[in-house]
């Protein structure tokens, strides 16, 4: 989201501009520009696999607004004191043509009192009661706020179940974006200089005297961003599995899973000075890739402000701690999928020493097999072979065989003995391993001592070469985590940079080659395209383990396009 505050030349000369003056009543007048969502899904930006997109139109629905003012005076924006808040009204938006900039809205003229020029502000939209005004006073969370600025972008939202829907309930809750002065670079390019700086806060750099000044000025602008990520997933046309062509597959059903419980107020800065110098090596020297990916090279804005550019990368309250997620349950899935059927979640980021499964934000894929264009049915499978499927039917021929071969070895068959002969009765069909409930035969005059023996259900099992497991109404599950930066922007690949099954993130260049991978952004938007299943997944969605992000062997394919939002999608393979 953007918001811009405006005033002309002219009424800035009638209006106290002098650091530190006050003169009796005071407007301000800013215009609000909601945000595009970047999308991972083609170069763009700053060449991330990063496209912008307006999303949903209740993903920019404004509802109310609060303005803060912090203290110019200080070094630095975190040192910068509040000093006061105002409930604002707000305006219909204005159709924005800029890329970056979902809608503008018409002015805003906030009167206000104690500001001189060169104070800063903070628009918060939506705030869902996470903060609200009191007089001049602002609460978060119910207690009233005092400090910098550093103490407020650090308070913290938090979730009571997967979605966070405490950021969503009354329109998206939304506050300044982090801006860079200088850009990023797509491929080959020169890494950021000495003068390379972020801010969030904006400047008020005019104060009208009188409401009519403030309708006639111009703005100063505000840019401002979600505070929650968005994920969709693709539905497919059923199609031919490429590892089992006997079985079609379709997407019937998903949900984010392994979400924060926790997001900061405002997008955190820390560490930005080390962000920006971020650029992969795991590309060939012939390649000449360098790409600083923190920030985009496409300005936001035309003209000559000072910052302009977006930010890709922030650190979340647990970034370099092992977080406690939210996990997703079978309830979760939706079987509604697309642009216009999106989840959300707060962001997620970690240091690439927590780049494991177990804290990175998934999706959960249930996907539907069926025997050709037949109806769904159950489907079976014997121990870890995925590429091997079975029917009912054909699941109990399997298991009267092998008890037969069984028999047959150990020499206890003694007549004229088939495997039809043997009756085998299965277990509760529930998703999951099931049980051989029974193996019965009405021929016992052909085997030894006249009956099968005692032990046949667990010999026969030893038989199979393994545990027996039911895909029920052919559902299988599928994990995919969720890629930030991705493949575009930190590549990786075994025997690339020095991976290898004992090294998956070598210690050489780890940050440039790999940080921010893997994760989810706040105003990003991963969208989620399944392109090929090659077998069957699990027949329940697994447990989640500490295996890191990237594995020497892989199951599945995917890509990820972040959308501006800042969209992002993968496609993915099974």
């Amino acid at each position: 989201m953007l918001f811009a505050a405006c005033s002309s030349d002219k009424d800035a000369a009638e209006g106290p501009q002098v650091p530190g003056e006050v003169t009796g009543e005071q407007f301000l007048a800013f215009n609000i520009n909601l945000p595009s969502t970047p999308v991972m899904r083609a170069p763009a930006d700053n060449g991330t696999g990063t496209d912008l997109d307006d999303g949903l139109a209740s993903e920019y629905t404004v509802r109310n607004a609060i303005l803060l003012i912090f203290d110019g005076t200080a070094a630095s924006d975190d040192a910068a004191n509040f000093k006061s808040a105002y409930q604002i009204s707000t305006q219909p938006w204005n159709t924005n043509t800029d890329p970056h900039v979902t809608e503008t809205s018409k002015k805003v003229i906030q009167e206000v009192s104690g500001v001189v020029a060169n104070d800063l502000m903070l628009i918060i939209l939506n705030s869902n009661n996470i903060a609200t005004v009191d007089g001049t006073s602002v609460k978060v969370n119910g207690t009233t706020f005092s400090g910098t600025y550093a103490d407020f972008r650090t308070k913290t939202a938090t979730a009571a179940a997967l979605g966070a829907s405490e950021m969503t309930t009354n329109g998206f809750y939304m506050a300044n974006a982090v801006l860079a002065n200088e850009a990023g670079s797509a491929t080959s390019g020169s890494a950021p200089t000495s003068s390379f700086a972020v801010k969030t806060l904006v400047p008020i750099t005019k104060i009208f005297k009188t409401h009519a000044e403030a309708e006639a000025g111009a703005a100063d602008e505000i840019y401002v961003e979600r505070g929650m990520a968005k994920v969709t997933v693709k539905q497919n046309a059923a199609k031919a599995m490429s590892g089992v062509p006997a079985l079609n597959w379709q997407i019937t059903g998903w949900t984010i899973d392994n979400t924060n419980k926790t997001s900061y107020l405002v997008r955190s800065t820390d560490n930005v000075d080390t962000y920006k110098d971020l650029n992969s090596q795991a590309n060939s020297a012939a390649e000449g890739y360098k790409n600083y990916r923190f920030m985009g090279n496409t300005a936001i804005v035309t003209g000559s402000p000072t910052y302009k550019y977006r930010t890709y990368f922030a650190e979340d309250p647990n970034f370099s701690t092992d977080a406690t997620l939210t996990q997703a349950t079978l309830g979760d899935y939706k079987a509604t999928f697309g642009n216009d059927n999106p989840q959300y979640c707060f962001e997620n980021t970690f240091d690439v020493d927590h780049q494991n499964e177990n804290q990175t934000t998934l999706v959960r894929l249930e996907v539907t097999a069926t025997v050709g264009s037949n109806p769904a049915e159950d489907l079976f499978t014997i121990g870890d072979v995925k590429s091997t499927y079975f029917t009912n039917t054909t699941l109990i021929a399997k298991i009267q065989e092998r008890a037969y071969d069984y028999l047959n070895e150990n020499g206890l068959i003694i007549g004229t003995f088939a495997s039809s002969d043997l009756t085998v009765g299965l277990g509760t069909l529930a998703a999951g391993e099931i049980t051989i409930a029974s193996i019965t035969t009405t021929n016992g005059s052909a085997l030894v001592g006249g009956v099968l023996p005692t032990d046949i259900i667990n010999k026969t099992i030893d038989y199979l070469g393994g545990k027996i497991y039911c895909y029920k109404g052919g559902k299988s599950y599928f994990t995919v985590r969720i890629k930030h930066f991705g493949d575009v922007m930190t590549p990786w690949a075994d025997g690339v940079a020095g991976v290898n099954i004992g090294d998956i993130y070598p210690t050489t260049n780890r940050d440039n080659n790999y940080l921010g991978r893997y994760g989810v952004l706040r105003n990003n938007w991963y969208d989620i395209d399944v392109t090929d299943v090659a077998f069957l997944g699990d027949a329940t969605p697994k447990a989640h383990t500490g295996v890191t992000d990237d594995e020497i062997k892989a199951f599945i394919a995917f890509k990820i396009n972040v959308l501006a939002w800042a969209k992002r999608t993968h496609s993915v393979q099974f």
